[in-house]
Formats: C-alpha cells, sequence, structure tokens
C-alpha cells in the first residue's frame, strides 16, 4: 500500500529543488531581468524615437499650417473686404434709389398740389362764370324764356373735351400738324403788294376825338379824323385837347390797356368809370358805341347808361337801351370799311391762288355758328381746293378755342390786322361766319372787310346780309358750298369780286360813318359831293343814253366845245368820252371810287374790253402811263385844262392806277 506524502515531505522537497536549482533560477531570472531591461530600454528609444518624429512632423505642420491658414485668412479677408464693399455699394445704390423715389414721390406730391390747386382755382372760375353766364341767361330769359334751358353749348363743349383728350394732348397734336412759317413764306410777296397811298377822294375831318376801343375798330377810324385813343393812365391829359370822348365795346384795348374794362370790381372799370366821369365834368360829350350787341348787351350795358348818346350794331337793341338806360338819343350803327386799309388794291396778283381762306376763332358758346362753320369747312376741304385756316387764338393754347383735330393741318397761326388784308388777296375765295343771324344790322364785320379786298365770300345764312349784300353767296348744305365753288369761272368769280368792291365803297365807308355820328351828335358835317364832268367830243344819242345809265349820280355832260376856264374848275374830276366806246352803268362809279382809296391823279384802265377780247395785264395796282384816254378819269387839280382837252393815249404820265377792265369796252 502506497504511503501518502505529507505536506511537509512536499514543502522539504521543494525547498530541497529550490536549492538545488537556486543559482540555475538565479541566472534566469538575471536573464529576465536584463531581457526587460533591455526590452523596456529598447521600447523608450522607440518610444522617444517615435515622439521626437512625431514632435518633428507635427513641427514641419505647424510651420506649414501657420502659412496656410495665414493665407487662408488673408483669401477670406479680402473675400470679406470684397464683399463687404459689394454690399457697401448694393446698399448705396438702394439708399440712391430710394431716395429718388422719395424724391419722385417729393415732386409727385408737389404736382399732385399744384393739380389740386389749379383744379380749385379752375373750379372756382368755372364756378364765378356758371353763375355769372347763370345771371346773363336769367336777364335774356325775361325776353326769351327757352334760353334758360338751353344746354345745347354745354353739350358741344363735352363733346370737344371728348374728342380732343387733355389740353397736352391736344396741343401736342396740334403743334405737330399746322402749318409752319405759312407767314414767313408769304412775307416777300405781302412786302411786294402795293399798298394805299391814302385818299384823294375824302378829307379827314378836323375834329378831335378821343375813343377807347380795340385794335379793329381803330384801325377803321384813324384815318378819318384825328382820333386820339386814351389808356387808363394818360385819358387826364387829353381832356381839354379834343372835342368829345366815344367808348367802344373792347376786351382788351389796343395794347391790354383796357382789359377786363366792362367787368364790375376790375380796375380797368374802375378806371374807365373814372375816365367818363372826368370827361363829363369837363362838359365833354359821352358817346358809346356797342359793337357786341345782342349776345354781350348786359355786359356792357353800364358803360351805356353813362353815356349821353348810343350807337349799337343791332337796330333790334335801340328799344332796350331806351328802356335800360332811360336815354332816347339812340341810333344803330353798323360796320364799316376803311378803304386806305380795306381796298383791292394789288388784287390781281400773279400769286394768287383759286383756294379758301378763313380767318377766325372756333366758338363754343355759339353752337349754331360751329356747326354751320364745319359745314362750309368740311365742304370747301372735300372740293379739292386749298384750304386755309387763320386761327385767331392760335397761340392763347386754350383747348376751349381750339379747331377740331380734322382741321389740325389747315391752320396757321393768327396773322397781324395789316398783313391779314394782303393774305386774302391771295385768296379766290374767303368763309365767313355770322353768329348772330337773326338781325338785320348786326352781323360779321368781314362781310365789309372781305369784299373791300376783293373776296368772293361763301356765309352762312343772316337776315342783314341776305338783305343788303347780293354778291355774298349764302350756303346752307354742302351741296350748296360745292355748286357755289363750282358755278364761276375765272372770269365770272372776278366779276363778282368787283361787284362786292363798289358795293362796300359806295356807301359803306368809316367816312360815312364818322358823319353819321358827328351829325347825330350835333356837328354839322357836310357829305363829300363829288362831282365829274364828263366832255364827249359831240354829244350824241348813245352818248346821253349811256351818261343816264351811270349809277354816279354827281354828274354833268358837255360837249368839249363848251369847255371853259370856268365850268372846268367847278368840277372835282373831268373825263373823255368817245362815241366808239360803250360806257356801262358802273363804268363812273368804279372809276371815281379808286380815288377813295388811292392818293392818285387820275384813275385808268390800262386793261379794258376790245371787240369782245381783254388787253392789257395791269389792274388794280399803280400805272404810269394812260393807255387810252377815253378810259381815264383825271382829278380836276391835277391837270390843267389846256393839258386835259390835249390829252391823249399812250401817254406816260405818273401817279396813276388802273383798276379793272370791267364796264367798258373800246369798239
Amino acid at each position: 500500500m502506497e504511503q501518502k506524502t505529507s505536506f511537509v515531505d512536499f514543502l522539504k522537497k521543494v525547498i530541497a529543488f529550490m536549492k538545488d536549482k537556486y543559482w540555475n533560477i538565479r541566472a534566469g531570472m538575471r536573464k529576465m531581468k536584463w531581457f526587460f531591461v533591455r526590452m523596456f530600454r529598447t521600447t523608450r528609444r522607440f518610444f522617444v524615437r517615435m515622439f521626437r518624429k512625431i514632435k518633428s512632423f507635427f513641427s514641419r505642420i505647424r510651420q506649414k499650417s501657420k502659412w496656410f491658414f495665414v493665407r487662408i485668412f488673408r483669401k477670406v479677408g479680402r473675400f470679406f473686404v470684397r464683399m463687404f464693399r459689394k454690399a457697401g455699394r448694393i446698399v448705396v445704390k438702394v439708399f440712391r434709389k430710394i431716395k429718388q423715389k422719395f424724391i419722385q414721390i417729393g415732386r409727385a406730391v408737389i404736382r399732385f398740389g399744384r393739380r389740386i390747386k389749379r383744379f380749385f382755382i379752375r373750379s372756382g372760375r368755372a364756378v364765378k362764370r356758371f353763375f355769372v353766364r347763370l345771371g346773363r341767361r336769367i336777364k335774356r330769359a325775361k325776353h326769351n324764356p327757352k334760353l334758360l334751358f338751353d344746354i345745347s353749348g354745354l353739350k358741344t363743349s363735352w363733346k370737344r373735351r371728348r374728342e380732343l383728350g387733355s389740353s397736352e394732348k391736344a396741343l401736342a397734336e396740334r403743334e405737330a400738324a399746322y402749318k409752319k412759317g405759312f407767314l414767313e413764306q408769304l412775307q416777300p410777296i405781302l412786302d411786294a403788294m402795293p399798298v394805299s397811298n391814302g385818299s384823294r377822294y375824302y378829307e379827314k375831318i378836323e375834329i378831335k376825338i378821343a375813343i377807347i376801343a380795340d385794335e379793329f375798330l381803330f384801325d377803321s377810324f384813324k384815318d378819318i379824323a384825328e382820333f386820339i385813343y386814351i389808356t387808363p393812365d394818360d385819358y387826364e391829359e387829353y381832356i381839354d385837347k379834343v372835342d368829345f370822348l366815344l367808348v367802344a365795346s373792347a376786351w382788351r384795348g389796343l395794347h391790354n390797356e383796357w382789359r377786363l374794362m366792362a367787368t364790375e370790381g376790375k380796375e380797368t372799370n374802375e378806371k374807365l368809370h373814372q375816365t367818363i366821369t372826368a370827361y363829363k365834368e369837363a362838359g365833354k360829350t359821352v358817346v358809346f358805341y356797342s359793337k357786341e350787341d345782342p349776345p354781350n348787351y348786359e355786359h356792357f350795358l353800364p358803360i351805356a347808361k353813362r353815356a349821353d348818346i348810343i350807337f349799337t350794331s343791332c337796330v333790334e337793341k335801340i328799344e332796350d337801351y331806351k328802356r335800360d338806360c332811360g336815354i332816347e338819343k339812340v341810333n344803330a350803327l353798323t360796320f364799316c370799311i376803311n378803304p386806305v386799309f380795306h381796298n383791292p388794291i394789288g388784287m390781281k396778283n400773279r400769286n394768287k391762288k383759286d383756294g379758301i381762306f378763313f380767318a377766325g376763332s372756333w366758338m363754343l358758346k355759339y353752337p349754331e355758328r360751329v356747326k354751320a362753320l364745319e359745314m362750309m369747312l368740311d365742304a370747301s376741304v372735300a372740293s379739292g381746293k386749298e384750304v386755309t385756316i387763320a386761327d385767331r387764338n392760335f397761340s392763347q393754347n386754350n383747348i376751349n378755342y381750339f379747331f377740331p383735330k380734322k382741321y389740325y393741318s389747315y391752320l396757321v397761326k393768327e396773322i397781324p390786322h395789316d398783313y391779314l388784308q394782303k393774305v386774302h388777296k391771295l385768296y379766290e375765295w374767303a368763309i365767313n361766319i355770322n353768329s348772330i343771324t337773326e338781325s338785320k344790322t348786326m352781323f360779321a364785320n368781314r362781310v365789309y372787310e372781305l369784299q373791300a379786298n376783293g373776296c368772293l365770300m361763301l356765309s352762312n345764312r343772316s337776315v342783314g346780309v341776305q338783305e343788303q349784300f347780293d354778291e355774298v353767296i349764302i350756303v346752307e348744305t354742302p351741296e350748296d358750298v360745292e355748286s357755289a365753288l363750282n358755278r364761276y369761272d375765272s372770269e365770272e368769280i372776278y366779276r363778282h369780286q368787283i361787284n362786292g368792291v363798289r358795293r362796300v365803297m359806295t356807301g359803306e365807308t368809316c367816312f360815312d360813318r364818322v358823319k353819321y355820328i358827328l351829325n347825330t351828335i350835333g356837328y354839322e358835317i357836310s357829305e363829300n359831293v363829288r362831282k365829274v364832268l364828263v366832255v364827249a367830243e359831240q354829244i350824241t344819242p348813245a352818248i346821253k343814253e349811256m351818261f343816264a345809265n351811270q349809277s354816279y349820280q354827281q354828274k354833268d355832260l358837255v360837249e368839249l366845245s363848251e369847255l371853259t376856264e370856268e365850268l372846268y374848275s367847278k368840277y372835282d374830276m373831268v373825263t373823255k368820252w368817245d362815241t366808239n366806246s360803250k360806257y356801262e352803268k358802273y363804268y363812273l362809279e368804279d372809276m371815281i371810287n379808286g380815288f377813295k382809296y388811292t392818293n392818285s391823279d387820275y384813275i385808268t384802265k390800262s386793261s379794258y374790253i376790245e371787240n369782245g377780247t381783254v388787253v392789257g395785264d395791269v389792274e388794280h395796282d399803280y400805272v404810269d402811263t394812260i393807255s387810252n384816254c377815253y378810259a381815264t378819269v383825271i382829278w380836276r387839280e391835277a391837270m390843267s385844262m389846256h393839258n386835259f382837252v390835249a390829252l391823249k393815249s399812250d401817254v406816260a404820265l405818273s401817279g396813276g392806277y388802273s383798276i379793272d377792265h370791267f364796264n367798258y369796252e373800246k369798239q
């Protein structure tokens, strides 16, 4: 049986083994120590080298990263600088735009404010005009209640506004379309056109008259007597220098001195009443002449009430003046011509056009006038003839006076009055429009002036024109206009023009009107009775018949053998008649009328009819040759009896004027 080993024995054996193996174990432990020492040293060196390498690596990395980040930071910095600059510029632009917007808004607000201001001003004026017109309409309605509810003029105004649009648009369209440089192109022709050198027939009346008037009336009256135009500033210095004061219904005077003179509350109105008072206190007669009746009767009535004597262009208003003013001295005074200013001199111009000319305005307040004028203008344009419209209100740029768009291309600017008379002579036809159609005496002044200038006229209906002027062609439809324009050849047109000249030169001159005024006031002004002596070599029955048939009444007929110095000196004019010539009814009247608008020594016919053919080519112009001594009237003072008796044809003699070729024929 195996013996069990005790633990003590085991330990003893181990200790004995350890003692036996001690040095081996010690040597092994030393080896392991040195192994671990070497391993530690090797590991330490490894890690030292590794740390050094890592340190060197990170050192290099740090150096490199320093410049990298510097460049990065620089680039980032430059990027942000550029960004900030761009942002700054954007902000500046934004603020500039905002500033501009605020400026625009400010300007818009200012413009809006101005428009509002103009709106209220215009509204105020419109309201004022409304009540003024309403007051006038109520006054007129006393005699015709239907006028109170007549809104045709208002409808026309609304229609015009819709047609033309805004004032700025209408002004731009008219500016682009009208005939530019019209007067400038005609200037050489107009300047070369002959004009009156005075009047041999009429003598200036030796009387001084203070006058308040517009340009048209003053130009008509200024050569008849010594008319002195007075203003609000100088009226006092003429009180003792004039015989009486003539106040005409005027809108502005010659140079706007009397603008609004009939409007109560205005300075010029107060000045006018002061003027009238001053002249009355000085014992001067105050005469009022209303050439604006009947439409402006109420407007000028307060002035008429201050006058001693009243003249009106409308005979139908005489009783109204007598009733409203308490004055019995009320008379009708129609328009007239000044032969020195309105005459046919130069009418046979080689530049004359077979066209139609109208000088006037488009007045919405007269619907019937507008309708008639539109009809005549449309028909004239449709005829194919050249149409020219001189707009008297062109430069006012007031849309209320604009012609319709369809006439823009025919418009020219207003023409000065002296040039306007000449321009009319360059056109065969003229249009006349009457605002007042039911009066026997009140109608457009053009009826007188244009006939004197030698124009053949188309006119709307007028009671007075129809009764007094046969040569004015009344048209009421486009067919009437077309018929009139195509009815006559050039010779017939010329004959009608000459008939018109004769009609107004006989009894319709300003000399006749001023003498009528003076005689009405109480001045004794004798009529200009100019007598003509007709001298025939032999008084035959044919001569007697032609002489008796003459329309000129202040005439005598003698044979050449009976002529004496004493007889010769009794006449203002002398003329020779020939048995081989035919003298028609208006021969003497037309020849003598030539002395009314010229200061010539003789009136002749350098152009006349011979055996049915017109010979000669000088008509209505000055001449220095007597082509036919038997078709010449001599101003007696310009030629002695001896020279008159010896006078032959084809004689050079200055100081003559040749009229038309009508009413005389050499056989």
